[in-house]
């Protein structure tokens, strides 16, 4: 029988197929990682039984929003305030730092491979990484994800009396030598004499997670802003200042692109050491939320751009139900690090879909799972809003500088 499973990130190959039979082991905390610290793993082949939701759903993979749910994000939660509680975000730290604890319990007995069942349902599962990516970081062993169904089936084979017999094999390649990639950046040269130095951005991330194409994160929002592009340039217009748009590499590792480039163009959010250049820029607007449509944008705190948006959002009424403009933030994606430096960066409110269910960072973000209707609508009207931006007397208004980080890390 085929398993549907993929190789957790940044791990070793199998050096040629394996075969054995399956251990299952029950690590579900501190107690349980001791009983296997005494060698009775070394050469197995070993399933991590895991406790993934696989009940019926009775919800739609694919969601938009309502209008009570646009009117409820208009103010609902201030600027600053996490998506999660701090017992949300404790218990994810925790489990994260747990989940490396019991990969390197793995690693230390010298397993042949470590299997696992990830979140998901219905043969859709999510990737992660079963080491660093970091050029030093010690080699991982050989790890693959399962489709949950399949490591059920497995563990309750096995949990029943019943051997199962397993034959792998993962062919790995480490490019760790260069550790350097590069950002994509292209221009609509300005043309107007007194504005034509100064900037509007716009841009998306190209990098995605490996077990599939990341055709919605974030090939999405790479070929809408190429679209919103192309359509400023076929129309054969003339932006007052210069239109400059952005792919970024490293967006899943950290910002890295994004960040490096704020910090050589911009400026170090650090220090809040600004270059001349910060002065020149007007906004960037990101797209980073899967195929769904623009349901508005995000102000990440700063209400000088409101009555601007509302304005530019209201002629898309046909196309734009409820247009909504909140001050809420949202976060891991690139506008992130302008926003550190005090810069105007934007991500736009989008139709969840399948994002949450099915794509993002699962094996089936896949190029069937893009809505081309979606992707042209948020094409025009990003194309619209940077134009605009490009367009104005002045520059798009910012909030109050963030301040220095401390010795100790402490930021604003």
């Amino acid at each position: 029988m085929p398993f549907i499973a993929i190789p957790k990130a940044w791990t070793s190959g199998t050096k040629g197929p394996i075969t054995g039979e399956v251990v299952v082991v029950n690590i579900q905390n501190e107690e349980d990682l001791k009983k296997y610290a005494d060698g009775k793993l070394t050469g197995k082949i070993v399933l991590v039984k895991g406790n993934a939701d696989t009940d019926p759903s009775f919800k739609p993979d694919a969601v938009r929003y309502t209008t009570e749910d646009l009117d409820k994000m208009t103010n609902s939660q201030p600027f600053g305030q996490s998506n999660f509680t701090p017992e949300q975000a404790e218990r994810m730290r925790t489990m994260r730092s747990f989940r490396s604890r019991v990969d390197s319990t793995m690693k230390a007995q010298n397993i042949s491979l470590e299997l696992a069942g990830r979140s998901g349902k219905h043969g859709t599962f999510f990737t992660s990484n079963g080491a660093s990516y970091k050029g030093d970081a010690p080699l991982a062993g050989p790890a693959f994800e399962m489709a949950p169904e399949h490591a059920g089936l497995v563990a309750r084979l096995i949990e029943s009396g019943v051997p199962v017999t397993l034959e792998a094999e993962s062919q790995t390649s480490f490019f760790d030598k260069k550790l350097t990639t590069g950002n994509v950046i292209a221009e609509i040269p300005g043309t107007d004499p007194k504005l034509k130095d100064e900037v509007v951005m716009l841009g998306g991330h190209l990098d995605s997670w490996h077990s599939a194409t990341g055709a919605t994160d974030n090939a999405a929002g790479c070929t809408e802003m190429l679209e919103a592009v192309r359509i400023l340039q076929a129309a054969g217009l003339k932006p007052r200042r210069t239109i400059r748009i952005a792919l970024w590499s490293g967006e899943e590792q950290g910002l890295h692109g994004s960040r490096a480039y704020v910090k050589n163009t911009f400026g170090d959010p650090q220090s809040m050491k600004l270059l001349p250049a910060h002065e020149k820029l007007s906004a960037y607007y990101n797209i980073d939320n899967g195929t769904g449509r623009i349901r508005g944008i995000y102000l990440q705190g700063n209400e000088g751009p409101r009555a601007i948006f509302e304005k530019w959002l209201a002629p898309f009424s046909d196309i734009i139900d409820h247009p909504t403009v909140t001050s809420r933030n949202t976060g891991g994606t690139d506008h992130q690090s302008f926003d550190a430096l005090g810069l105007p960066g934007f991500q736009f409110i989008q139709d969840g879909i399948e994002y949450g269910s099915r794509t993002h960072h699962t094996n089936m973000d896949t190029y069937e799972r893009l809505v081309m209707d979606d992707l042209k609508q948020m094409a025009v009207v990003v194309a619209a809003f940077v134009y605009n931006t490009a367009q104005l007397d002045q520059k798009i208004p910012r909030k109050d500088l963030p301040k220095a980080k401390t010795a100790a890390g402490v930021g604003r």
